[in-house]
C-alpha cells in the first residue's frame, strides 16, 4: 500500500507530554487509514465497473452457447467461485493489513535547527508516514561545568523550519516529562543544579526525615566528592533506571572528556524511542560515536526501530555544521577551517590509494599544526583502532577558546567534531 500523499505543508501538531503525543499520533493514524480506505473503495469500484462493462461487451457479442450450460461445467464454475472467494478474502487480508501499516519516523534534536538538521528531517518526512521531531535539551547528557544553561534555544525558528518541511509532529516535552524528578536550573550556572525529592513519595518509612519538607541536593555542595569527580559529575541525578554505554565505545574519545554523557544520550534516546514507537530514527553521522553507541544500543537491546545514519551537511565555507558553530567569531571560524580542509585532504589521499595510517596521520597533523587537538586517529566501527584505512572512521575534536563577549551566552570555549568515514 503506497503511503498517503501528504499536502506540501502538513499540518503541524505540537505536542508537549506524553498524552498530546499519543492523540497526536492517534489522529494522524485515523486520517492515514480513512484515506486508504477512500483509496481503496475507488479502486474497487472502477475494477467492478471495468469487469461489468466487460461481460455486458462479451454478452452483446456473443450468444450463450449450450455446452457451457452443462452440469459438469457448472460444478467447475462452482469450484471456481470458491477459490475465487478464497483469493478474494485473502487479497482483503492483505488490504487491510497495507492500510493498517504506517511508518513512524523520528529525529531527535536539542533544537537550535540548522540545515544539517534539516537533512534528517527531510529524509524522515520522505521516507515515513508519520513524522516526528523532538526539541529536547537533554540534562543528563551535559556534564557540570558545561553549557546546559546557555545552550541555544530558538524555539520559534525550529517550529518555522520543521512546518516548512512538511514535519506532521513536534515533540517539545519539558524535562518532568522524560524524567521523573523535579529538576530546578540555576539560570546563569548550570553548575547550580538542585533536585527536589519529594519525603512523602520517595522516602517513606524515614522516620528520620520531616515529611513535610523536601529534601535538597547540591551538586556544587557534595563535599564527599574529589575535584575530578565534581568536574566531571552528571548534574542531574534521579532514582531512576538508567543505562549504561559500552565500556570499550563509551568510555573513549567524547567519552573520555565527557564520562557521562553517553549515559545520558542513550538514555534519553531509548525513552524517545518508545514514547514515539518510532520504526525509524535518524541520527547524523558529524557525531559518530554517538551513532555508533545507539547503533549498538539498538542491536543488544533487540529494539525494532532502524537507526539510519545521514551524511555530514556542511557550511559554505566547508565546515561542518553544529549549533555550536554559531559561538565561534571569525577569527576563530577561520581557524576552525583547518578541520575540513584535513578532512578532504585524507580523502584525497585515501582516493590516490594511499591506506597507510601512519602516512595519513603525518598529512593531517601538518594540516592541524597549532591547533588544541583532543583527539585526531582511525578507528574501526567498534571504536577500536584501526590497522589500516579500510572499513574505518576518520575522527577529528579540537578544542578553540573564544574571545571574551564573542557571542551572547558563549562558553570559554568550543570544541568542534568532524569525520571521515572510510570504505
Amino acid at each position: 500500500m503506497p503511503n498517503v500523499k501528504k499536502s506540501k505543508v502538513a499540518k503541524l501538531i505540537i505536542a508537549k507530554t506524553k498524552n498530546e503525543l499519543e492523540n497526536a499520533l492517534d489522529s494522524k493514524k485515523d486520517s492515514i487509514i480513512l484515506q486508504r480506505l477512500q483509496n481503496l473503495d475507488s479502486i474497487t469500484n472502477i475494477k467492478k465497473s471495468s469487469k461489468n462493462d466487460n461481460i455486458e461487451s462479451c454478452l452483446g457479442s456473443k450468444n450463450m452457447d449450450s455446452k457451457f450450460m452443462d452440469s459438469k461445467d457448472s460444478k467447475r464454475d462452482s469450484n471456481k467461485d470458491s477459490k475465487g472467494a478464497i483469493n478474494s478474502n485473502i487479497h482483503n487480508l492483505d488490504s487491510i493489513k497495507a492500510i493498517n501499516n504506517i511508518t513512524i519516523g523520528l529525529s531527535p534534536t536539542m533544537g537550535a535547527l540548522h540545515n544539517g538538521h534539516k537533512s534528517l528531517i527531510q529524509a524522515n518526512v520522505s521516507e515515513n508516514d508519520i513524522s516526528i521531531v523532538s526539541i529536547f535539551v537533554n540534562p543528563t547528557q551535559f556534564s557540570a561545568g558545561e553549557d546546559l544553561a546557555n545552550y541555544p534555544r530558538t524555539i520559534e525558528s525550529d517550529l518555522k523550519m520543521c512546518e516548512s518541511l512538511g514535519v506532521d509532529i513536534v515533540f517539545l516535552p519539558e524535562i518532568s516529562e522524560i524524567y521523573e524528578v523535579d529538576f530546578l536550573q540555576d539560570s546563569k550556572k548550570n553548575s547550580k543544579v538542585d533536585f527536589k525529592i519529594d519525603s512523602k513519595e520517595n522516602l517513606k518509612g524515614n522516620s528520620k526525615t520531616d515529611s513535610k519538607e523536601n529534601v535538597k541536593t547540591n551538586s556544587k555542595d557534595s563535599k564527599t566528592d574529589s575535584k575530578s569527580n565534581k568536574k566531571n559529575k552528571n548534574p542531574f541525578e534521579s532514582d531512576e533506571i538508567t543505562l549504561n554505554p559500552p565500556k570499550k565505545m563509551g568510555y573513549i574519545l567524547e567519552g573520555f572528556y565527557r564520562p557521562t554523557h553517553f549515559a545520558g544520550v542513550i538514555q534519553v534516546v531509548l525513552k524517545l524511542l518508545n514514547l514515539t514507537q518510532a520504526n525509524n530514527a535518524y541520527f547524523g553521522k558529524k557525531d559518530a560515536q554517538q551513532l555508533l553507541i545507539i547503533q549498538k544500543m539498538a542491536r543488544d537491546l533487540r529494539l525494532k526501530t532502524r537507526i539510519i545514519p545521514i551524511d555530514i551537511v556542511r557550511d559554505s565555507d566547508t565546515l561542518a555544521l553544529s549549533s555550536r558553530n554559531v559561538y565561534l567569531d571569525s577569527k576563530t571560524r577561520q581557524k576552525a577551517l583547518a578541520i575540513p580542509k584535513t578532512i578532504f585532504h585524507i580523502e584525497s589521499l585515501i582516493k590516490k590509494n594511499v591506506r597507510d595510517i601512519g602516512t595519513l596521520k603525518r598529512e593531517a597533523l601538518a594540516i592541524l599544526s597549532g591547533l588544541d587537538i583532543d583527539y585526531m586517529d582511525f578507528f574501526t566501527h567498534n571504536l577500536s583502532l584501526a590497522k589500516e584505512a579500510k572499513n574505518c572512521i576518520f575522527l577529528i575534536a579540537v578544542r578553540f577558546k573564544l574571545p571574551q563577549n564573542s557571542h551572547k551566552n558563549a562558553p570559554k570555549e568550543v570544541r568542534l567534531l568532524d569525520n571521515l568515514w572510510i570504505e
